[in-house]
């Protein structure tokens, strides 16, 4: 499977949970249940009253060259457009610094990347405060908003190395994101000529607690023992189908 990465947001109970999984997370970013695209939880920067730009940043990518063409999907929304033009999506270097490759928002409303070497590609459908936006693009190519294609672009290979992106909220806007993807050009499915994959809803399923559970150990003492790359908070991992027994 191509996926690099997905995030729905909603195996989150709180902020906190998201200061512990993001590697930098400035105030006013915070988790919220019910702001998402769907009514679920969802990340969100109320920068209203803020004349900075706070960042929530993920070094969760792989070292790769930019010629691995990756390719990100996410919903986002404004509340409203910015003064000047700002960047509320940007690709990071290895080092996590300076970003690589940019999404802007102009204060016409219109999308635009720019990468390391200045080389702007502008949409043609400006946002409208307020309303949800399914933005799908790969750093090489092709930038597609609500499933419309925005741009066209063959820009030159970077042997750049990149390792996170961050989302940034312009000042005096809320910026609220939900759901993002991020994939690569690896067999079978997605790949770049599967782009766009079009608006993706993710949603985390579990099995209930104290109830028959829906998988067996193979190896370790109890399902806890299997989950591997997150934080167990023990009450979603069944291992027994008898109240009140360690789950």
């Amino acid at each position: 499977m191509a996926f690099m990465f997905t995030e729905g947001w909603d195996s989150y109970t709180e902020t906190v949970d998201l200061i512990n999984r993001y590697d930098e997370v400035e105030s006013p970013w915070s988790w919220q249940a019910t702001a998402g695209v769907v009514g679920g939880p969802c990340a969100q920067c109320d920068n209203s009253a803020g004349s900075g730009s706070p960042e929530l940043r993920s070094s969760v990518l792989a070292f790769l060259p930019h010629i691995a063409a990756i390719n990100f999907g996410f919903w986002f929304k404004l509340s409203a457009l910015p003064v000047a033009s700002a960047a509320i999506f940007e690709l990071l270097g290895d080092t996590l610094g300076s970003g690589v490759w940019r999404v802007h928002i102009q204060s016409d409303g219109r999308l635009f990347t720019i990468d390391n070497a200045s080389i702007a590609n502008v949409g043609n459908s400006p946002i409208i405060p307020g309303e949800w936006y399914w933005l799908e693009v790969n750093q090489n190519g092709n930038g597609y908003l609500n499933n419309k294609l925005e741009w066209i672009v063959a820009q030159p290979a970077s042997t750049n190395l990149f390792g996170g992106f961050k989302f940034t909220a312009p000042p005096a806007t809320i910026l609220t994101v939900d759901d993002i993807i991020v994939y690569n050009n690896t067999a079978p499915y997605p790949v770049d000529s599967d782009l766009p994959i079009g608006p993706l809803i993710i949603t985390t399923t579990r099995p209930l607690t104290d109830a028959v559970s829906d998988f067996i150990p193979s190896t370790g003492v109890d399902n806890a023992a299997l989950v591997g790359g997150i934080k167990v908070d023990y009450d979603n991992y069944v291992e027994s189908d008898v109240a009140n027994e360690g789950d």
